[in-house]
């Protein structure tokens, strides 16, 4: 099956350089640096510059070794991709869908996904808030329901003051 097909037209492939870490002592929780800095390649540059240059039906592709090394790479970067337009740290959205095609990971310009993804956490977050908000009136209609029982306890007993 040939998987260039499902490609974007305009997609243009890249070579993928891991970045290669050491650490400053044996002890691995110590301070660690990058050794090819220069010649790794830096996929939120990437992601930025396809959002920035705003091409229909363009973006970047790269191929990783195996397949389970291209979902982890969709999951992180689709994930930072939302964080970033949820926080709002940037002036315009990232209009960027990371997903894989085989072992490709493709960076893909498309501002319907990211505002539709933004929807989405929208709506999540309204519901959630709602559903706190009928938690707190139950809990609420509970605590009278139970004030107004003992208060009826209260007087079936001889007439007594309860409080």
């Amino acid at each position: 099956m040939r998987l260039d097909k499902l490609l974007p037209p305009k997609a243009m492939q890249i070579r993928y350089t891991h970045a290669i870490w050491e650490y400053e002592n044996d002890n691995e929780d110590d301070d660690r640096y990058c050794v090819n800095e220069d010649e790794c390649t830096n996929v939120y540059d990437l992601i930025l510059e396809t959002s920035r240059k705003a091409v229909k039906g363009g973006g970047v592709y790269y191929r990783r070794r195996h397949k389970s090394y291209a979902q982890n790479d969709v999951k992180l970067y689709q994930d930072w991709v939302n964080d970033m337009n949820q926080k709002k740290l940037y002036d315009s959205l990232i209009n960027v869908k990371v997903h894989r095609i085989g072992r490709r990971v493709v960076i893909e310009y498309k501002p319907e996904h990211a505002r539709k993804m933004l929807e989405r956490y929208n709506l999540k977050n309204k519901t959630t808030v709602s559903r706190q908000h009928i938690y707190s009136m139950e809990t609420a209609q509970e605590q009278a329901r139970r004030h107004i029982e003992e208060m009826l306890l209260c007087t079936d007993e001889e007439g007594e003051n309860c409080e």
